[in-house]
């Protein structure tokens, strides 16, 4: 039996033992002095030995030191002697190589039968992470205590029993609380009594107003609302319930921009009243404008009328000057065919006596031959007025009617200068025409005969003053296919700079009251750009002549009458 218990109690301490070695804490026991009797793998590991022999060899013999701070040792051993039970008692600890760790002890003596302290015995705990950890911890506290103290707006959290856990001190500054209502931990119905009792809420009974305003947290609802301060600040309040049970409650200072906001309001009203005063005012003016612009009208059909009965006028005018150089025309042949025609009815009276008398053979010769000679001055003088009526009536035709048809465009110089022949044959000038008989044109004759009429007449006008002689070309070439150039030139004075770009305007003339009316180049020009479809141009340097040139289709735009529908 004894034998059995000895056997028990092997066990038992090789049980003891093996928890001791394997233990993942370190575990000690040492003197009141300090000198280690014992340590377990984990404690040697823990300060850095390789085996637990080594750590007691190095601290009872070699002076190693596990107290960073005497001082810690020191007290540690006072409680130990004052029968102490030490727990969590932190001290920082030398590792073997140096290093510094953070470890917590908890101790208890062991005494002897006697009841005297043999030594003491305890546990050690690594804290140097937690220590770490804890120290982060307080570095991200402290951040973000400084960035609710310093936050743009208001922050206050509250837990699931409404006392204050976190709030930024602008927030109790906005309301005027006293600092010892809103420390951590008070209840959020102190202050809501502390606002009830301010007057904040209005008058009632101060329970009630309490009750009514802690509703909506007991019914757990997000809340925004809009709050002004009695100093005139504006706070916009969110309110929302955490998960946890608790609340988080945003306060953002909205005074600037609700002033601003009210400003731009302000300003909207404005513009919109400025926007209606200009609507009101443009319209007038568009009322105004409008009723400009139907006088404009008028006056443009007016001006349009005038212009038409201007190019009538012209028209006529150049037609009364054809009549008169035509009549002047006439008289030379029509006057020689009168006389050659009383002559020959003289000697007829006179054959006619001599054959009652007696006719003499010489006589009757005579005679003869006086008739041969007078039918051919007649028929001579005739078909020159023949000629002449012709071209008059064909040319008064173009001029009266703008009819369209196809001709040559040189044989139409030909009968338009024929009708000028008495101005031009009255001055000293020489006119000089190179028309290629190939050229033809499908266009109005008449209209185009009246620009050649004006140009040749604004050059006799114009370009020969103080001259006692001088040549008028009149050119024209095929450009490319479609299109004729016909130039009117002069070796004259030349235009002057000043004069060479009205020179188109109506009225606008150089000779007033001495001949001129301002209409003639102007008159040209419309019927060139607009019914002959072209472009006229001019070029001139003083004293270096000027030259009039037109660029025509050969084939006019489709407008006006056709010989075929001419009236």
């Amino acid at each position: 039996m004894r034998q059995n218990s000895k056997n028990r109690l092997d066990q038992e301490e090789q049980s003891y033992r093996s928890i001791f070695e394997n233990a993942p804490e370190g575990i000690f026991r040492a003197t009141l002095e300090g000198k280690l009797l014992t340590a377990n793998p984990a404690m040697a590991e823990l300060l850095g030995y390789a085996s637990a022999d080594e750590l007691i060899d190095q601290v009872n013999h070699h002076g190693a030191e596990i107290f960073l701070s005497a001082t810690k040792k020191q007290e540690l051993l006072q409680r130990i002697n004052a029968g102490d039970h030490i727990a969590n008692f932190e001290f920082e600890a030398r590792r073997q190589e140096g290093k510094i760790l953070y470890v917590a002890l908890n101790a208890r003596r062991v005494e002897d039968g006697d009841g005297r302290i043999a030594c003491f015995e305890g546990m050690l705990h690594d804290l140097t992470e937690r220590k770490q950890v804890r120290a982060k911890l307080s570095r991200v506290s402290d951040y973000l205590h400084l960035a609710l103290q310093y936050m743009p707006g208001g922050l206050v959290l509250f837990d699931e029993n409404l006392c204050y856990v976190a709030l930024t001190k602008r927030v109790a500054e906005w309301y005027g609380l006293p600092p010892e209502l809103v420390e951590i931990g008070k209840p959020y119905a102190g202050v809501v009594r502390y606002f009830a009792e301010r007057g904040d809420y209005g008058p009632g009974d101060i329970e009630t107003i309490v009750d009514n305003a802690l509703q909506p947290f007991r019914e757990k609802k997000a809340v925004f609302q809009e709050r002004t301060l009695p100093n005139g600040m504006i706070l916009e309040v969110h309110r929302s319930p955490l998960p946890n049970g608790g609340y988080v409650s945003v306060f953002l200072d909205v005074t600037e921009r609700k002033r601003t906001e009210a400003e731009l309001e302000r300003y909207r009203e404005h513009l919109e009243t400025m926007v209606r005063e200009r609507t009101e005012e443009l319209g007038h003016k568009n009322d105004a404008l409008n009723a400009a612009v139907e006088n404009l009208q008028h006056a443009l059909g007016a001006l349009s009328q005038a212009q038409d009965k201007l190019i009538q006028s012209e028209k006529l005018a150049a037609l009364g000057s054809l009549v008169a150089g035509v009549s002047h025309e006439l008289n030379t042949p029509i006057g020689n065919a009168l006389l050659v025609a009383s002559t020959l009815e003289d000697r007829t009276k006179e054959i006619e006596n001599t054959v009652h008398t007696g006719l003499k053979r010489s006589d009757l010769e005579s005679y003869l031959k006086d008739t041969h000679d007078a039918s051919a001055i007649l028929l001579r003088n005739l078909d020159r007025a023949a000629t002449l009526i012709s071209n008059f009536k064909q040319v008064a035709i173009d001029r009266t009617s703008s009819r369209r048809r196809s001709f040559h465009l040189a044989a139409h110089i030909d009968e338009v200068l024929s009708t000028l022949h008495p101005k031009l044959a009255m001055s000293p000038y020489v006119v000089k025409i190179d028309i290629p008989e190939s050229i033809g044109l499908d266009s109005y004759p008449g209209p185009l005969g009246q620009v050649i009429s004006n140009l040749v007449e604004n050059t006799l006008l114009h370009a020969f003053e103080g001259r006692t002689q001088g040549t008028i070309r009149i050119n024209a070439r095929q450009l490319k296919p479609g299109w004729v150039e016909l130039c009117v030139s002069d070796d004259g004075s030349g235009i002057p700079p000043a004069t060479i770009k009205h020179i188109f305007e109506p009225f606008f003339t150089t000779k007033l009251g001495q001949g001129g009316s301002g209409l003639g180049l102007s008159i040209a020009n419309n019927i060139v750009t607009g019914l002959l479809g072209g472009t006229l141009d001019v070029h001139s340097q003083p004293g270096a002549g000027a030259s009039f040139c037109m660029t025509l289709p050969n084939v006019a735009p489709a407008e006006g009458l056709t010989e075929e529908n001419a009236p």
